[in-house]
């Protein structure tokens, strides 16, 4: 802690003690300057000559000339020649002469020998805060295999306190920070501008709550919105469940569905367990009263105003939806380099811990601390303050650092000191300096050991990470039998043959992302049972590579017994690729208009012998037809691209067959799936009758 920093602490110490309120605290520092331009402009001076007192300082400049001296001055001595001068106790106060006792430079030399053995290691400590904290040096131990973390997650209470260490405040005192709402939390707002050490201090927090707590009792999402690789420290971190890096778009909608269904999943198991709040629930849960595990979910957003300013609605949806969540164990830490601005009065309110490093301007840490302090701090990585609430807390820390060397048994200095000799009229002459530390070749940082034992003391456990609230977008290219191997492996085409199909007429041909109830699941068209399908989108969308996935799925899942396909092509040719299938009764391209029209009179003939059939058999539909008779009749699916170079002028004909496919076929087996630029361009009679 600087000298700045010590008399800045003392100047906002309450005054409530009024037997001590006039009181300087101690110790009292006397200031010998020897010239005054060396401290021209810093935050130091005016402190010093304003609150001197009050804090405990007392400067005493030295000049040549009473006008070199700082106008704050108030008594002034003038040395004369022979050791004889003037002394004024104020600038206005006549001057009194005075004879200085003399000190002999033998009575100096014995004086400070004399002194030198003494050490106030009290007050020196309660004093400073440490220059540099490591992250084991925080956990108390030099080797991760120390912290003996099953028995911590075993011993740990989250139902009780979420306090962990971060760092440490004057004297060397370790500074706790508890998310929970009877301690610090349960959200919490932070600020540190670039080189501040806010990256660290986040890594040090996520890396002491993982020590500290087992993962089914303590999980995180990181919200890092420009991707900054603040999750990439704690892959594979079983507490990490979550990790958001883009917001754009419909992205920001499904992140807040999946915090909303999140939101209610807890109500939900609150509901079946009888308990209104996450402490009962978790303390049911160790009991085995509870059907499944629920951590308290930390979010971390850093860059979060990035957010307010791209996407406003998000952040203002975010902060609502933690407010419902404070009882269902739900938190929120926001973060970021420049909170001016952004820091409205709802974030305030909502945030009852903050912390805040180094920032650019006083409106900086105005908005986080509503007071300026943080500005003026040092540039020094990790250095800042913490409050809690209307500074019920208020404390100057050093922020842990994961980032030093992992070297078990060895002492870690981050820079060589310079060690001199200071003489009897204060000259320093170098004498040299403190070996440097060991160079590491691809060293491996604290935190980097650090995860790496949680997570292998978890894999040994049979410790897994919990399903998150947010799952990972869906993939940009996905493979129809990647599909199908989760959902039907055992039914199809198996290499040789057919294998019944389980459900009929349903292929799947995809998969649907439902944030709102935390599931990606395959997409599958129920044509069995709605008839037709339509698929709309512009130019280069997809379409026709839609068509092949869905002729794909039917011909893996179904024989050509069970489905017969017919393919109008009139888009580019592409569905020619599947004539080879034994399910394809014919390809019908664009210039074929006799095929066309052959193949539409087979359809309605075949229309109008299933209706005769069906009406023998007492049933409505194919379904029933085949469960009822026995007879395996047969799907006839017609799959037309591009429906818009079907119905030109001229087709009235093959549109009036095409209506009367769709209008009928249906229920009887009947299926018409097509492709079109727009569902406008589609004449309603034919449109009205598809409903997939």
């Amino acid at each position: 802690m600087t000298l700045y920093d010590q008399l800045h602490r003392r100047l906002l110490r309450p005054q409530d003690d009024a037997e001590h309120r006039d009181a300087p605290p101690l110790p009292c520092f006397v200031l010998f300057l020897t010239d005054p331009r060396l401290v021209e402009g810093e935050p130091i001076l005016p402190l010093l000559l304003r609150e001197g007192p009050r804090v405990g300082a007392f400067p005493i400049f030295l000049a040549d000339a009473v006008e070199a001296l700082p106008k704050g001055c108030r008594a002034i001595v003038r040395v004369g020649a022979g050791g004889y001068g003037q002394v004024q106790a104020t600038p206005t106060a006549p001057p009194h002469p005075y004879e200085p006792d003399q000190v002999s430079p033998e009575e100096a030399d014995r004086f400070a020998r004399t002194m030198a053995p003494i050490r106030l290691q009290h007050l020196t400590a309660s004093a400073e805060v440490p220059g540099t904290v490591s992250l084991l040096d925080l956990l108390g131990v030099e080797r991760v295999e120390e912290l003996d973390l099953l028995t911590r997650w075993r011993q740990s209470e989250p139902f009780r306190s979420l306090a962990v260490p971060i760092g440490r405040k004057a004297g060397g005192e370790l500074l706790y920070l508890d998310f929970h709402e009877r301690g610090h939390g349960p959200h919490g707002l932070g600020a540190g501008t670039t080189g501040s050490g806010k990256s660290e201090l986040l890594q040090a927090l996520v890396a002491s709550l993982a020590v500290h707590f087992h993962p089914h009792e303590v999980a995180f999402v990181l919200i890092d919105y420009k991707g900054g690789g603040m999750a990439n420290a704690f892959q594979g971190l079983p507490h990490l469940v979550g990790t958001i890096t883009n917001l754009q778009g419909g992205l920001a909608i499904r992140a807040l569905s999946a915090l909303k269904a999140e939101l209610k999943r807890r109500q939900r198991l609150f509901n079946q367990a009888g308990v209104t709040n996450i402490d009962a629930y978790q303390q049911r849960y160790r009991r085995r009263e509870a059907p499944e595990p629920l951590p308290h979910l930390i979010l971390i957003a850093d860059e979060f105003a990035e957010l307010v300013q791209e996407q406003p609605d998000f952040m203002k949806e975010l902060i609502s939806a933690t407010r419902i969540g404070r009882s269902l164990g739900v938190h929120l830490l926001l973060t970021t380099q420049k909170p001016a601005g952004v820091v409205n009065e709802q974030i305030w309110t909502n945030t009852r811990f903050r912390f805040c490093l180094r920032v650019e301007r006083p409106e900086d840490s105005q908005d986080v601390l509503r007071r300026p302090d943080a500005a003026g701090l040092p540039h020094h990585p990790g250095r800042g303050y913490f409050q809690v609430g209307n500074n019920e807390v208020f404390e100057l820390f050093q922020a842990a650092w994961g980032g030093a060397p992992y070297a078990p048994g060895s002492f870690v200095v981050r820079d060589p000191y310079e060690i001199v000799e200071v003489t009897l009229e204060g000259e320093r002459r170098p004498l040299g300096r403190s070996p440097r530390p060991r160079a590491f070749q691809e060293r491996t940082t604290q935190l980097q050991a650090l995860v790496a034992y949680i997570r292998e003391v978890a894999k040994r456990a049979g410790i897994t990470a919990l399903p998150g609230p947010w799952l990972p977008p869906l993939p940009e290219r996905i493979t129809l039998e990647e599909v199908l191997a989760e959902v039907r492996p055992s039914e199809g085409w198996d290499g040789q043959t057919w294998q019944p199909a389980t459900a009929w007429l349903e292929p799947v041909v995809g998969l649907v992302d439902d944030p709102a109830n935390q599931q990606q699941r395959p997409l599958r068209l129920p044509l069995g049972e709605e008839g037709h399908l339509a698929v709309y989108g512009a130019p280069g969308t997809g379409k026709t590579t839609f068509l092949q996935t869905l002729i794909t799925a039917l011909a893996r899942t179904h024989s050509p017994q069970e489905v017969h396909l017919y393919l109008l092509d009139f888009g580019g040719r592409l569905l020619t690729l599947f004539a080879p299938l034994p399910h394809v009764g014919g390809v019908v391209l664009m210039d074929e208009e006799e095929k066309l029209q052959r193949l539409f009179r087979f359809l309605l003939r075949e229309m109008d012998r299933r209706k005769e059939q069906f009406a023998r058999a007492g049933v409505g539909t194919l379904t029933a037809y085949r469960e009822t008779t026995g007879d395996p009749m047969p799907a006839l699916v017609v799959v037309l691209d591009n429906y818009t170079a079907f119905a030109t002028p001229g087709a009235e004909e093959e549109l009036e067959m095409l209506a009367q496919i769709t209008r009928e076929g249906g229920s009887l087996g009947v299926h018409l799936v097509l492709t079109a630029n727009s569902p406008s361009l589609v004449k309603t009679k034919i449109s009205n009758n598809i409903t997939l």
